[in-house]
């Protein structure tokens, strides 16, 4: 098979071959209970020890919002919605949309304890599945 001699491959055009600036945020990152970096789906890790996968593909829509001091991050697949509550989900919140988040899990609330003043903090994982007619099964 013969490549094409018109191909150049840059290093530069990918982000994650790249070392960034001084000051910017690092591609891949971890913290007490999230992991980013480049895939198709998100696992979910659950505190009843259950796991749940959600494919990137099937993603309509995701909002971020804070009530009450607490903030929330919805997001809306064909099938069914996802919300992940908690504090400092910002960051949680741009990783969806980037497509760019590998897992995420709830921590017990003894955890804030230990959580780092900057870091995300996901207190609880709600999935509701959805049937064809659009209304929540129960």
């Amino acid at each position: 098979m013969e490549s094409n001699r018109h191909y150049k491959f840059r290093v530069d055009n990918y982000p994650l071959m790249k070392q960034p600036n001084e000051g910017q945020e690092l591609y891949f990152g971890e913290g007490l209970n999230y992991k980013t970096g480049k895939g198709l789906a998100l696992d979910l890790y659950l505190k009843d020890g259950s796991r749940h996968l959600i494919h990137y593909s099937y993603l309509i829509y995701a909002e971020f919002e804070t009530k009450d001091n607490l903030q929330q991050v919805k997001i809306f697949q064909t099938t069914h919605m996802i919300i992940i509550k908690g504090y400092r989900l910002e960051v949680i919140y741009e990783k969806i949309k980037g497509h760019n988040l590998e897992y995420i899990k709830e921590s017990n609330p003894t955890e804030i304890a230990i959580a780092d003043d900057n870091e995300p903090f996901i207190s609880e994982i709600e999935i509701d599945w959805r049937s064809r007619d659009g209304k929540k099964n129960d």
